[in-house]
């Protein structure tokens, strides 16, 4: 058969991959129906800010002033959920339906539950900021083994961005889009407990309570510069009044590959080989003698073998996960303490997650005036994972004809530049220890009935230490060389907040309150990261073998430090809980500002409701 013209070729490749294309769209179209209505209250009066989500997912919109809304769900999404301050919460199936629309139903439970606010607590039915909560009993019942999972699909309008998906890859949650003052300029302000934290992967989700989503700049303000991306309040377990109760909880689940991505097999590589060869003879594009080898000695034993590498690599994962908790406590004392473990075992063999917790909280009452808290978190990871880019590369580019094994049993590292993965989750070593040590301590004084004192000291610790190394067999075909590195962080920070409340009810009818404070901050950060190549072993991975060797482009000691230092304030009031009325400000001090610009002020955010009829 006549060789074709390089033109007609890539004409035709175009034109099939356009043909591809629109076939594609039609089908993914074709799944995908909007459903739209209208949401009232049992009068019939429209309701207007009413969550609507597809269940079991982040996907959601908010219907507007006329209470109408409009959101696109799969064939395989199948009931929406309406929740609205107020009312109780309705789970509706699709059904096939276009149109669908919802009388919500008042709920005066749901009015009379309590959420956490910046330094507090509130009634939803006095809230009038964007908050959404996360319950324990939410949390349970997703079986999760981080805090992001129990997240995951649980509020409208906020995202949980997964990681690699390797185990033990953090994720990440995006509420308000994106700013520039954070070191990583996306991730909301946490706060566990009353106590900033840069990062939660460590909290076990046995131990949380709540979950409070803080979303508009309302609801945030009173955390100040740091909340431009929204902040997650996390509150732990506590003990209470009855007798000491013991919980055990063992959880175990497997996962596999959802799909494999096509790949060549032998014959369909040799076929390609040959018919590239042919081109680059007619054509001289590029070296028509690549391959020549494999083409014209397929009987060799390195060649006549067909590998589908993704079969090799994946397996099935496993993940358990036990918990150990006792609380209980009296009328003074409140206890709660945890001890949790969870292994994770990836589809990629040799990676693998383990995390062991504990935690103490405590709540003592001395007296009428006088009353305490403690919180203790100790967590330790050790998280072992694969240059997930370069194995994802080796095993769709590799041949399949490639042999694993030279003919005496040895693995194959590297052959014609191209690495083998499977030798690449056998012996590159890359696991990283993660030192979790987080204390939090209150005091609080009732001054009189109506007026609070509380000073709150949290501390930080929090390091982490990775061993890597590049063995000989993958470094060149020649196995003469490898490479090592260590990177060792360590982070500490400390915090002092003071603040006094102060609430009045008169005649049943007004409830004020007023908050005002002051607070403190201080972090440290060390890096110490070491380079090096040509250890007289690949056994050795620690970086004595590597000291004569050390790229000093790459290796060396950093530190960092900042402080903050705030004033914030609330005050808000409200009438039958009918009319309501909410003002937040804070003014921030920080050594990142500029020298003769350390303070900024975040002005009043206020916030009203009126709810007539």
């Amino acid at each position: 058969v006549p060789a074709r013209p390089a033109e007609k070729l890539w004409g035709d490749k175009l034109y099939g991959l356009f043909i591809l294309c629109m076939l594609l769209n039609l089908s993914l179209s074709a799944q995908q129906i909007t459903v739209s209505g209208t949401v009232r209250e049992n009068s019939g009066e429209p309701l207007m800010g009413v969550n609507v989500k597809v269940t079991g997912t982040s996907l959601g919109t908010v219907t507007d002033i006329q209470g109408n809304y409009s959101i696109e769900v799969t064939a395989d999404q199948k009931e929406l959920e309406f929740s609205f301050m107020g009312f109780a919460t309705q789970k509706i199936a699709i059904g096939g339906r276009t149109t669908i629309h919802v009388v919500m139903m008042e709920s005066s439970e749901t009015l009379e539950e309590v959420v956490v606010v910046g330094y507090g607590t509130m009634k939803k039915r006095d809230v009038t900021e964007a908050i959404t909560s996360v319950s324990a009993k939410d949390i349970e019942n997703r079986l999760s083994t981080n805090v992001f999972q129990a997240m995951q699909g649980q509020a409208a309008g906020v995202y949980i961005v997964s990681g690699s998906g390797q185990p033990g890859e953090s994720s990440a949650i995006r509420i308000c889009g994106t700013s520039s003052f954070s070191d990583t300029a996306v991730d909301p302000l946490y706060i566990v407990d009353g106590a900033p934290m840069d990062n939660i992967d460590a909290i076990n989700p046995a131990d949380i309570e709540s979950i409070e989503i803080l979303k508009d700049a309302a609801s945030a303000a009173i955390y100040g510069s740091r909340s431009a991306n929204g902040v997650v309040i996390i509150t732990t377990k506590q003990g209470d009044k009855n007798k000491p109760v013991i919980d055990i909880k063992y959880d175990h689940s497997r996962g596999s590959l959802s799909h494999k991505l096509p790949q060549a097999n032998t014959t369909e590589r040799r076929l390609y080989d040959l018919k590239r060869r042919e081109f680059f003879l007619e054509y001289s594009p590029a070296n028509a003698d690549e391959s020549i080898q494999m083409i014209e000695d397929s009987l060799n034993v390195f060649f006549n073998v067909d590998n589908d590498y993704q079969k090799i690599a994946f397996s099935t994962a496993q993940k358990d996960q036990v918990d150990l908790s006792i609380g209980g406590g009296s009328d003074n004392l409140k206890y709660f303490i945890n001890t949790g473990y969870c292994s994770e075992k990836g589809i990629i063999s040799n990676t693998g997650y383990d995390r062991l917790t504990a935690r103490i909280n405590s709540d003592y009452t001395a007296s009428k005036v006088v009353s305490m808290g403690t919180r203790v978190s100790l967590s330790y990871a050790r998280k072992k994972g694969i240059d997930e880019e370069g194995f994802l590369n080796s095993m769709l580019i590799r041949r399949p004809y490639f042999s694993l094994y030279f003919p005496d049993g040895t693995m194959v590292g590297i052959f014609n530049g191209q690495k083998s993965p499977i030798a690449l989750t056998e012996y590159t070593t890359d696991f990283t220890d993660y030192y979790r040590l987080n204390f939090f301590q209150y005091l609080q004084i009732n001054l009189n009935k109506n007026l609070k004192f509380r000073t709150n000291m949290s501390v930080g610790y929090y390091s982490n230490k990775q061993k890597y190394l590049l063995p000989s067999i993958l470094y060149d075909e020649n196995q003469s060389n490898n490479q090592g590195a260590s990177y060792n962080y360590l982070n500490w920070n400390w915090m002092n907040e003071n603040y006094l409340t102060y609430t009045r009810h008169f005649n049943n009818t007004h409830n004020f309150s007023a908050m005002a404070g002051m607070s403190a901050q201080k972090w440290s950060r060390e890096d110490e990261i070491l380079v090096g190549s040509n250890s007289p072993s690949d056994l050795l991975y620690t970086m004595n073998g590597f000291v004569a060797n050390l790229d000093l482009t790459k290796t060396g000691t950093w530190q960092y430090g900042h402080a903050l230092a705030s004033v914030f304030g609330r005050v808000t009031y409200d009438y039958r809980s009918r009319y309501l009325f909410n003002a937040n400000f804070r003014r921030d001090g920080s050594s990142r500002f500029a020298k003769n610009n350390k303070w900024g002020e975040l002005p009043f955010r206020i916030s009203g409701v009126a709810l007539l009829g």
